[in-house]
């Protein structure tokens, strides 16, 4: 089962930006593809994993904002005021 989208991860970025922060990212997948070239399914198409898997495109470094900003240089550039 995959956590349902707007009452978790939804919410609290529309919380964040409606309490003023300019600094919020919010990154969507329709689907979670293999992009290793390592799995793929019987007609030889990237595998699919279920949507919990979404954190593979993160742990992979494939993850950037509209600027082409990574995540982790995002976190990095990140302060506490």
């Amino acid at each position: 089962m995959v956590v349902q989208f707007q009452p978790t991860a939804g919410d609290l970025y529309d919380r964040l930006v409606e309490a003023g922060h300019e600094n919020v990212e919010l990154t969507i997948f329709d689907n979670v593809i293999d992009t290793s070239g390592q799995f793929v399914d019987a007609d030889g198409n990237p595998y699919e994993y279920l949507g919990h898997w979404s954190w593979i495109y993160l742990y992979n470094d494939e993850v950037a904002n509209e600027e082409g900003v990574n995540f982790y240089e995002w976190l990095n550039a990140q302060a506490k005021n």
